[in-house]
């Protein structure tokens, strides 16, 4: 399927490529590399022309409100589910913006940075069923212990809590690269941390 994209510099030696839309589900990628002779730099040329291909997988899109309390899942483009969530209470908040999921593991054990035991926030866990989308560690996860103020009430350390069905039947279908959006909360994302190609615009 044809699909417009864009490259862009991230730094001195990597360069990304993003479509304009999230891509077509199901589209086969391949992508050709002509560097069989082409200068680099100095005395550093192409040694061989090389070409891959990779499957686009089904559409799994995350869209999290912390105002609303509420995920809604969306997969293959129409809604999967609705679900009630908490994100982070005042002073954690969830920062807004698309992420791309980067890695879970079912449990993960959570602490927070910068506290000691002791500490009235300090805390150690096991997270059971916990998707990750930033690099400082805001996770998508169960959160057995705020059932209840989940749908009503924002109290996490800024992951997005989740009733436990919801959180593995989440994370039973993700995979590396699915996108997660959060919107409404007062702190906004930042592009460094995390997957974050589609915080820039078109």
């Amino acid at each position: 399927k044809p699909v417009i994209g864009a490259w862009r510099w991230l730094d001195n030696t990597h360069v990304d490529f993003r479509p304009r839309d999230y891509w077509p589900p199901h589209t086969t990628v391949t992508v050709s590399l002509a560097l069989a002779g082409v200068r680099a730099a100095p005395g550093v040329s192409g040694r061989a022309a090389r070409t891959r291909r990779f499957r686009i997988g089904r559409s799994l899109i995350v869209v999290a409100s912390t105002r609303t309390h509420r995920l809604r899942l969306y997969k293959d483009g129409a809604l999967f589910r609705n679900w009630p969530i908490s994100t982070g209470r005042p002073g954690h908040d969830t920062p807004n913006g698309t992420y791309l999921t980067i890695d879970k593991a079912n449990p993960v054990e959570m602490r927070p940075a910068g506290l000691s035991p002791g500490d009235p926030d300090y805390y150690d866990l096991w997270v059971p069923w916990a998707v990750r989308f930033t690099w400082n560690g805001v996770y998508l996860h169960d959160a057995y212990w705020s059932v209840a103020q989940q749908g009503h009430v924002n109290v996490s350390h800024g992951c997005v809590n989740m009733p436990p069905a919801a959180a593995k039947t989440y994370y039973q279908l993700e995979v590396p690269g699915d996108p997660v959006t959060i919107v409404g909360s007062p702190l906004a994302g930042d592009p460094a941390n995390g997957w974050t190609d589609w915080f820039y615009t078109w």
